[in-house]
């Protein structure tokens, strides 16, 4: 089950003490680069970004100092007052809105927002249905759009635990198990692999936009919503189109936050 607000809102200074650590420095870092490399070919000027859980608006503080225009949605209070506070200080507030909402249930205007990109960097690990939730979040990119997907790499966790606590059992135990706890919020998290991500990505992709299950490449589609919504069982010789629907980015994290 999804965590309550509560539970983040209650974190808020030791999220803000991981974000500055060496950990929390370099997933934003990796984000940021990771993001910039394909950024550019989304066109010139600035660009529409949403980013689904959102937070206190670490990613997107870095997107809005790009000139980008940079919505932040979130379930936790805490966390947009965060937000709202770091624009302001930054002199980013015309350039980066917060909107308080549970990103199962968009409201109409960003469900339907057609941004460049979406941003999906933290929450999968907190959702049990996950094609839902990206269903959800490719929903309001528009064509030519960009999707960006980060998730805690289960593959690195038993490492973690090996190299950094020194426990060679509970690391053997780890390899086992898609199942963690962050040590953050003291939450339970699913973890999940480069390939899990892509595949979940790729099936979320045909059924949003009406493609067959074996031609969700995600990289060619329908070039505009009416005909994906109502043709929902294209064939992939009437999937190809010469402007991309999705691509998708895909980051593995090395440790849980």
């Amino acid at each position: 089950m999804p965590e309550a607000p509560e539970k983040f809102n209650a974190a808020m200074t030791t999220w803000q003490e991981w974000q500055d650590a060496p950990w929390g420095r370099l997933r934003y870092a990796i984000a940021e680069a990771n993001l910039a490399r394909h950024l550019d070919d989304l066109g010139d000027g600035p660009l529409r970004i949403l980013d689904l859980a959102g937070g206190d608006g670490g990613d997107a503080m870095r997107l809005a100092a790009r000139g980008h225009h940079v919505t932040v949605v979130d379930h936790a209070p805490a966390m947009l007052a965060a937000a709202t506070e770091r624009a302001s200080t930054a002199g980013l507030t015309e350039l980066i809105t917060c909107v308080r909402a549970d990103v199962t249930a968009l409201p109409a205007d960003l469900a339907a927002g057609a941004f460049d990109v979406v941003l999906c960097h933290n929450l999968l690990q907190y959702v049990d249905d996950v094609p839902g939730i990206l269903a959800t979040a490719l929903a309001p990119l528009k064509p030519g759009g960009l999707f960006s997907m980060m998730a805690i790499n289960r593959h690195s966790a038993a490492l973690s635990i090996a190299v950094r606590e020194t426990d060679p059992a509970a690391a053997l135990a780890a390899l086992g198990t898609d199942r963690s706890r962050t040590q953050t919020f003291d939450s339970a998290v699913t973890l999940h692999t480069a390939e899990r991500s892509s595949r979940s990505c790729k099936a979320s992709a045909a059924r949003t936009y009406g493609t067959t299950a074996s031609a969700a490449s995600a990289t060619t589609s329908p070039t505009t919503r009416e005909n994906t919504t109502r043709r929902s069982t294209r064939t992939l010789s009437n999937w190809n189109s010469p402007r991309p629907r999705c691509r998708p980015t895909c980051t593995q994290l090395g440790s849980s936050s």
